[in-house]
């Protein structure tokens, strides 16, 4: 009912705000010169935050296979329980990648 029609008025002119503030955007040079560089700086945050999953992931493999799978470990080493509790951290990628990220 009315209720409906009254909602999408306020929705309307909540976008009518919005575009009134890209117009301020535009026609103030600095800002849009600020909102331009933030832009351009969301791009390189982009590229580092993918490198940076990437050598999360690639380490994540690497101490996967070697700790929690226990290559590098000998036997007598892996009864010792706090080494078991390390080695359970590792025992997945998944698992690694957390335990990695809150080091």
């Amino acid at each position: 009912g009315s209720t409906s029609v009254y909602f999408l008025l306020m929705r309307m002119l909540r976008l009518l705000r919005i575009v009134r503030l890209f117009r301020l955007v535009k026609i103030v040079r600095p800002l849009y010169e600020l909102a331009q560089g933030v832009l351009e700086a969301l791009q390189g945050m982009f590229w580092v935050l993918v490198f940076l999953v990437m050598t999360l992931y690639t380490v994540a493999i690497l101490c996967t296979r070697l700790i929690g799978k226990g290559d590098i470990l000998t036997e007598e080493v892996l009864t010792t329980p706090a080494i078991q509790d390390i080695v359970a951290m590792f025992a997945s990628v998944q698992d690694s990648m957390f335990t990695l990220f809150g080091a």
